[in-house]
């Protein structure tokens, strides 16, 4: 071989070698990306609407199934899909069966078929012709919790050893951020569970009874859903809006049972309970961002309310909505136990908007108890 031939076969390898790295590099990338990303989210829904779509900006693909083991039943459901049918049982969809899907999942093994015959039980294309697909399980300590599958129509290019690597490694990257939401999941309820226990107690011995805080609540998450308020948003919302008057705690039974007839000093001490309520929340770390509605529910729109006489903008916007459901749902309590509708509860609230209330939650109020979210005969 000459020196030229030799310089030639040199060059190509070096020239190999650069591509890999370069394609190495993009993959460590790709993975150091994935791992921030996934690793922030404790909202399933969201977790399993960005895996979908990082597989679909990565791979030319026309169909993706994330399937999750139910907990319960020990079958596949479909947790996410290209197609929107979120939820349902495998065996229910027309277009899996437990095929490959299973095989994947209990045999912890990763598949990779490029050639899944014409009406194979496997997968069913829309027009029953050759598909192409890669399943690939989803296992937390070596323990399947799922499957992810994605598939390509026979007239576009074979998957690669490439894209199997990355489906395996978004796969191991998500399965781990998915444990991760359903911790957080159990953790998170079985302290609202605790919270909720006890709300239930204080409530039971008020004026208003038992319940008030969840429908102020309910009352809470309508309003927000109609001003567009994001999800973590919400949760938060709803939670401040369970604990509002968790402050109460420590009143004697008289003054919690008396309503609005209170002498000077009880009416000194009930006015206390924000701040009661959010000294005790505060020491909670993980309830730190719902304070504010704790704090500054009877804040009022135009500065007259307490404890701080808050104005305005100034008053949070957790604090501004619990305090339209908060009132409403006292008032409507009152004229659901005498057997009225809500009306005369809404025509306060719509009255006092721009004093009292904000007016933009005044109009996500309104239209919300238009649409029924908020019930017109009460909960």
């Amino acid at each position: 071989m000459g020196k030229a031939d030799m310089g030639e076969s040199l060059q190509n390898e070096l020239d190999a070698m650069a591509r890999e790295i370069s394609e190495t590099y993009e993959e460590l990338t790709l993975l150091y990306r994935l791992s921030q990303k996934f690793s922030t989210l404790l909202d399933m829904d969201e977790l399993l609407h960005l895996v979908n779509n990082e597989i679909f900006e990565q791979l030319n693909v026309d169909k993706i199934f994330l399937l999750l083991i139910d907990e319960e039943s020990g079958n596949l459901k479909i947790a996410s899909s290209s197609l929107e049918i979120s939820g349902g049982d495998i065996s229910d969809c027309a277009k899996i069966t437990t095929g490959l899907a299973m095989d994947a999942t209990m045999g912890l093994k990763l598949i990779l078929d490029n050639k899944v015959a014409k009406n194979s039980p496997d997968f069913i294309f829309n027009k029953g012709e050759t598909g192409k697909v890669i399943c690939t399980p989803l296992k937390v300590k070596n323990k399947p919790i799922g499957t992810l599958n994605i598939y390509r129509e026979s007239d576009k290019d074979d998957f690669t050893s490439k894209d199997f690597k990355l489906v395996e490694a978004i796969a191991n990257q998500a399965a781990s951020s998915i444990a991760n939401c359903r911790l957080y999941k159990e953790m998170h309820d079985m302290l609202l569970g605790i919270i909720k226990s006890l709300i239930s107690t204080l409530e039971a011995k008020t004026a208003f009874g038992s319940g008030h805080s969840g429908r102020t609540a309910i009352y809470s998450k309508a309003i927000a859903d109609e001003m567009g308020l994001s999800n973590e948003e919400k949760e938060d919302l709803q939670i401040s809006a369970i604990l509002h008057d968790v402050g109460k705690i420590g009143l004697n039974d008289s003054t919690l049972e008396s309503g609005s007839d209170l002498t000077t000093d009880e009416m000194v001490k009930l006015m206390e309970h924000p701040l009661k309520g959010s000294s005790i929340i505060k020491s909670i770390k993980r309830l730190g961002t719902v304070t504010p509605g704790i704090m500054h529910h009877h804040e009022f729109f135009d500065g007259s309310g307490y404890p701080d006489g808050l104005k305005g903008n100034a008053i949070p916007l957790q604090a501004r909505i619990i305090a339209v459901a908060n009132d409403f749902e006292k008032n409507a309590y009152i004229l659901n136990r005498k057997g009225l509708t809500n009306e005369m509860a809404v025509e306060k609230i719509k009255g006092n908007s721009g004093t009292l209330y904000d007016p933009d939650v005044v109009r996500a109020f309104l239209t919300a108890h238009e649409k029924n979210t908020i019930p017109k005969k009460g909960l």
